[in-house]
């Protein structure tokens, strides 16, 4: 997995300028004196970090560091000031664990991003001490997770001075190590779901130390009822591709283990077919026609797919593949559809596609031109003719054969 890297500069102004402060008044909280001026003499962080691994009942589980922030600050009330106020910062990093319902358990490749967000804020005395995150994003197609970095950062205010204090915030995210694998399928007593499970990984850094992350990630996908039989574990044995008695016969044989006990291995069969349309396509107009219709050029280009199910297993699904077979005639164009049949295997753990030829070999036939009316218009002289353009193509041990017919109307 290639590795990336984050580098991140917490700016004050930036830090301040996205802060949230919650105040509230507590009559039993002693009143804080009217500052006329003050200064800020020095400030700092303890260098040492206290680390700690906190967990919940749920059973998530991180890491806490702690130290102690500072500032010195001289000034003026209704008698002169020197005092250092001192306040414990905390960052936490929790492992993320989520459960997740995808419709699609083969998720592809991820990218990640970065973005802050500020949560609550506390108060305590001049200080005014807010949780900060950095969201670490595992971003599939269709889905993905977070890490809630969080961190402290505290701003000293007694109206007449206004400082961020110092704190350590997060330098730097580097991505660890990741493996994502199929497990047993289960069910929570009314669905059944067949599962993946995600490990991922990331170092952060702070103050010069790098804290490992970790997350175990449960991707779900709906497979059934937990009162019906379903596959808690399946596993691709072998594939066959064969003709047979004229057709496209492919076969997937598949280890099945049942929710209820059984094991057995199966033997799923398709037939696959191709054939090309038999189409009318209107007409293209040719001036100062001699007799020379000729192909320039031909290309394949995608049509339209659809899908349906099998009416033997659920566990399979055909795709009606359209392929769109174009002519370019000296005079205009015309276009004819081939098309094929490819399945799908899944049931709900193992999904694989049945083994299938492609179409090959596609070829333009003599084409077979017969005359029809001829007349005068406003144009002049012309002379229709009827083009019955025949094309062939390769299936495996198949041959498709389909023909476009259109009008030519030849002028002179």
């Amino acid at each position: 997995m290639k590795k990336n890297m984050y580098w991140f500069m917490m700016v004050a102004a930036i830090v301040m300028s996205a802060m949230t402060f919650v105040s509230c008044e507590d009559p039993f909280e002693p009143e804080l004196p009217e500052v006329i001026e003050s200064e800020v003499l020095e400030s700092g962080a303890d260098e040492t970090i206290e680390e700690a691994v906190v967990s919940d009942d749920s059973g998530v589980s991180g890491t806490e560091l702690s130290y102690k922030s500072w500032i010195r600050v001289k000034g003026q009330t209704r008698a002169d000031f020197d005092h250092e106020v001192s306040v414990t910062l905390n960052n936490t990093f929790i492992d993320p664990t989520p459960t997740i319902v995808v419709e699609d358990l083969n998720i592809g490749e991820y990218t990640t991003n970065i973005s802050h967000r500020a949560k609550e804020s506390r108060q305590e005395g001049f200080v005014t001490i807010t949780d900060s995150v950095l969201v670490y994003t595992v971003q599939y197609e269709k889905v993905s997770f977070e890490y809630e970095l969080e961190y402290e950062v505290a701003v000293y205010d007694d109206g007449f001075t206004r400082q961020v204090m110092p704190y350590h915030g997060i330098d730097k995210v580097t991505e660890k190590s990741y493996k994502t694998y199929l497990i047993e399928s289960d069910d929570d007593g009314e669905l059944a779901y067949a599962r993946r499970k995600v490990e991922h990984s990331i170092l952060v850094e702070v103050n010069g130390k790098s804290y490992e992350v970790k997350a175990n990630v449960f991707l779900r996908k709906h497979i059934g009822y937990a009162k019906d039989p379903y596959v808690k574990w399946s596993e691709l044995v072998d594939t066959k591709l064969d003709m047979f008695n004229g057709q496209v016969r492919s076969t997937v044989t598949v280890f099945q283990k049942w929710n209820r006990g059984a094991e057995e291995t199966l033997d799923y069969t398709v037939f696959l077919s191709a054939g090309i349309d038999n189409v009318s396509y209107g007409d293209i107009t040719a001036h100062g026609y001699n007799n020379d219709l000729k192909v320039v050029s031909t290309s394949l280009t995608n049509g339209e797919n659809n899908f349906e199910p099998s009416n033997k297993t659920s566990f399979i699904v055909y795709e009606n593949v359209r392929k769109v077979w174009n002519i370019n005639y000296n005079y205009g164009s015309v276009s004819i559809e081939l098309g094929y049949t490819d399945a799908w295997f899944d049931d709900g753990v193992t999904q694989c596609k049945f083994a299938n030829y492609e179409l090959t070999e596609i070829t333009n036939l003599e084409p077979r031109i017969v005359p029809g009316d001829a007349g005068v218009d406003e144009v002049g002289n012309y002379q229709v003719y009827w083009v019955h353009q025949p094309v062939q193509a390769k299936f495996g041990g198949i041959t498709a054969e389909g023909t476009v017919t259109f009008m030519l109307i030849a002028y002179e």
